[in-house]
């Protein structure tokens, strides 16, 4: 059982590192990484921070390890698995602990997790100047590379990157689909980065 044990945690280190050096990569900055705990101390994520990417001024960070906890779905025929990033303009201090709250709540199955995900009312906690209150998830990149799917021998994961949205643009986005949303998003030119942008709607 001991044995079993250490094997899996090894599986999962190799994999969580896997997933470092894509984010990195893809983000091409200097990385740090950092543990971080609910208020409980029982649950924890790591995120990779990267500054001055993709742009100065700009902070990304990705979690590493939330794929180790389900949600639900399956996609080709084995469990689908997410890991969340984001890239976030000045103010940002607290934008990774932002990210680490998303996820742990995904992990202790507090919140759904899927494409198209609205984590609501969780912004102005740790970015008060925001008159953005809410994270959309989806699969959308700030950088000139993806951060693609991989295939992992028990699961598959994706990656989600979250994007700060307005009442109005929450609404429209429950009422037209995310893909118009991006969209509109697009024709603006929103900096979908920029906690402090004025809503499109």
């Amino acid at each position: 059982m001991m044995q079993k044990h250490f094997q899996t945690l090894e599986a999962q280190l190799r994999q969580n590192e896997f997933l470092y050096h894509q984010a990195h990569d893809v983000f091409g900055g200097s990385a740090r990484v950092f543990r971080h705990y609910d208020p409980s101390n029982e649950m924890s994520i790591d995120i990779l921070t990267e500054q001055d990417t993709p742009q100065a001024g700009t902070l990304s960070c990705a979690t590493l390890g939330m794929m180790h906890y389900p949600v639900g779905l399956r996609e080709g025929g084995k469990p689908l698995r997410f890991e969340l990033a984001g890239a976030c303009k000045g103010p940002n201090e607290n934008f990774p602990d932002l990210l680490s709250r998303c996820a742990i709540a995904v992990m202790g199955t507090k919140i759904r997790c899927f494409d198209g995900a609205v984590f609501p009312d969780i912004v102005r906690t740790y970015i008060p100047e925001s008159r953005l209150p809410h994270l959309l998830f989806t699969e959308f990149s700030f950088w000139n590379e993806r951060l693609e799917a991989v295939a992992f021998e028990p699961f598959n994961v994706r990656w989600l990157t979250a994007i700060f949205l307005s009442d109005k643009e929450s609404d429209y986005c429950a009422q037209h689909g995310v893909v118009s949303l991006l969209s509109l998003f697009e024709e603006q030119k929103a900096d979908l980065s920029d906690p402090l942008r004025d809503s499109v709607l």
